[in-house]
C-alpha cells in the first residue's frame, strides 16, 4: 500500500470499503455452501437407513428402484457440489444453486426460508457480484 494520500492508498482503501461493505452477504453465501453440504449428508444418510430397512431385498434392479436411485444421486451431486462452490464463492454456481434452491421452496416451513434466503443471496446485486469472477480478483488483492 502506498503512502496516505497516494492514488495507490486511496485505491486500496475503496477496496477496502467494497469488501466490507459486502462482507455480511458474502458470509450468508459460505453459510448456505455449508446448508447445501450438511443436507447433502443427512440425506445420504436416510437413503441409505430406510433402503437398509426397507425390505428383504432393497436392492433389487428393477427399472423403477434405477430410475429413482439415479434421480435422487444427480440432485444430491448437484446439491453437493453447489455447497461446495457457494462455500468457495465459485461464479460457476450460481445458476445451478437456482436449481437447488427452487426446489426446497415447497418444503414448508424451514425449506421455505432456506430457499427464499438462498435465492436472494445468489440473485441480488450483491450477490451477483459476490459470485462474480472480479470478486476474487478483489480479494486477492
Amino acid at each position: 500500500m502506498g503512502a496516505p494520500g497516494s492514488p495507490a492508498w486511496h485505491a486500496q482503501r475503496e477496496l477496502e470499503r467494497i469488501r466490507h461493505e459486502h462482507k455480511a452477504r458474502e458470509d450468508a453465501i459460505r453459510s448456505l455452501g455449508g446448508i447445501c453440504l450438511v443436507g447433502t449428508v443427512l440425506m445420504v444418510a436416510t437413503i441409505v437407513f430406510v433402503v437398509a430397512r426397507s425390505r428383504p431385498d432393497p436392492f433389487a434392479l428393477d427399472a423403477g428402484n434405477v430410475a429413482r436411485f439415479l434421480l435422487v444421486a444427480c440432485a444430491l451431486t448437484l446439491q453437493g457440489w453447489v455447497g461446495i462452490g457457494r462455500y468457495r464463492l465459485d461464479p460457476k454456481v450460481a445458476g445451478p444453486a437456482v436449481l437447488v434452491f427452487v426446489p426446497l421452496l415447497l418444503a414448508f416451513p424451514l425449506g421455505t426460508l432456506i430457499g427464499g434466503y438462498g435465492l436472494y443471496a445468489v440473485l441480488t446485486e450483491k450477490g451477483r457480484r459476490i459470485l462474480s469472477p472480479d470478486w476474487k480478483a478483489l480479494v486477492a488483492a
